[in-house]
């Protein structure tokens, strides 16, 4: 095989469906939704859960003694998001399978606390095909800060020019552009579908626009 050899896959919206605002439009506090939403899964917090450097029990501790006013929506989210938010993107994790049965080398590079990825992991059939991965909690070190990327390079021994990196937000693929990996900015499986034929990559689970969707 010539030419692109690793596909990286970042996991979140790209692989599994993340989607905490959903989770709290079908709960009973769709009225705290923005504030519930600010103050958790877009918070400082969050990102340190993601880190691997607090425990999750210590988050939602320290939000419910800080926002009172919020303490019931909170002690709700505490209980049931890690069954709520996720879900899994078929047409991206066709062709994921569809790249390793090619002979592609398969990695995940993704920010994740440590609950949430072993949820997914024993759930979803696609992480039977990676051949390696790089998860912000396990390395204390979460995208697009650069020694995780460095750290996804050394570990696995990959060759930037022989490398693809798909990830869905635009902030994580600059520095690995800047070592010269090839980037794709996910929108939804049927346009990386699309890049990935144009890059040469041909065989990734049948023809093009037939990977589907999760709908």
């Amino acid at each position: 095989m010539k030419g692109y050899k690793n596909i990286v896959f970042d996991i979140g919206n790209v692989l599994v469906r993340y989607d905490p605002v959903g989770f709290l439009e079908r709960s009973p506090f769709t009225e705290q939704k923005s504030e519930l939403i600010r103050h958790i899964f877009d918070a400082e917090l969050w990102i340190e859960l993601d880190r691997g450097t607090i425990e999750e029990e210590t988050v939602f501790q320290h939000l419910s003694e800080k926002y009172p006013e919020l303490r019931e929506g909170i002690a709700y989210i505490s209980k049931h998001w890690i069954d709520e938010v996720f879900s899994v993107i078929e047409g991206t994790s066709r062709i994921l399978t569809g790249l390793k049965d090619s002979g592609y080398r398969i990695y995940l590079l993704s920010n994740f606390g440590e609950r949430g990825f072993l949820k997914i992991s024993k759930e979803y059939s696609f992480f039977g095909k990676i051949d390696g991965k790089i998860v912000s909690y396990e390395v204390k070190t979460v995208k697009p800060e650069k020694k995780i990327y460095d750290l996804l390079l050394e570990r696995y021994g990959l060759d930037p020019k022989e490398t693809i990196y798909i990830d869905d937000r635009p902030e994580n693929l600059v520095i690995a552009e800047k070592y010269g990996i090839l980037c794709h900015h996910f929108q939804n499986p049927e346009t990386l579908a699309g890049f990935l034929e144009r890059a040469g990559v041909h065989s990734f689970g049948g023809e093009k626009g037939s990977t589907g969707t999760e709908e």
